[in-house]
């Protein structure tokens, strides 16, 4: 599948449809984008784009949660182990969204920490799940 990644200066990708990350509740509030691919650049693999394959002007910057000193303890209800496919083996990985706050002067990354992106990588299926309990799931190391 050929696409072009409009935010980075329209280069032409081939996507392999076996590395397409499906969610089938979408992120919210793009719940009606449920196709995505993970990208980052060569020899830079700290931050990485998930990108839409249903909007191209959609792409999200994420990393890994450690990285940002954030431990994440995330119990999954039986609706989402469904929604992920998860059986008991199957590799779940974190993630968090990282955004710039436009209203500041500073070009510093803030992290949007009480919604944790989880992935299946052996199913592909992925979530974005909203903590309840923040103080209670997210220690944070080092600080």
């Amino acid at each position: 599948m050929n696409f072009i990644l409009t935010r980075f200066d329209s280069q032409e990708v081939d996507i392999d449809s076996e590395s397409i990350i499906v969610f089938p509740q979408g992120i919210p509030p793009f719940d009606h984008c449920t196709r995505y691919k993970f990208f980052h650049e060569e020899g830079k693999g700290r931050i990485f784009w998930l990108q839409s394959l249903d909007e191209a002007s959609l792409v999200f910057s994420v990393t890994d949660p450690a990285l940002l000193r954030l431990a994440y303890e995330v119990a999954l209800t039986d609706e989402e182990q469904a929604l992920l496919r998860f059986d008991e083996g199957d590799e779940l990985l974190l993630a968090v969204i990282l955004y710039r706050d436009d209203g500041k002067q500073s070009n510093a990354l803030n992290a949007v920490t009480t919604s944790p992106i989880v992935l299946n990588t052996d199913k592909r299926l992925g979530l974005q799940k909203t903590l309840t309990e923040f103080g209670a799931q997210v220690v944070i190391k080092g600080m």
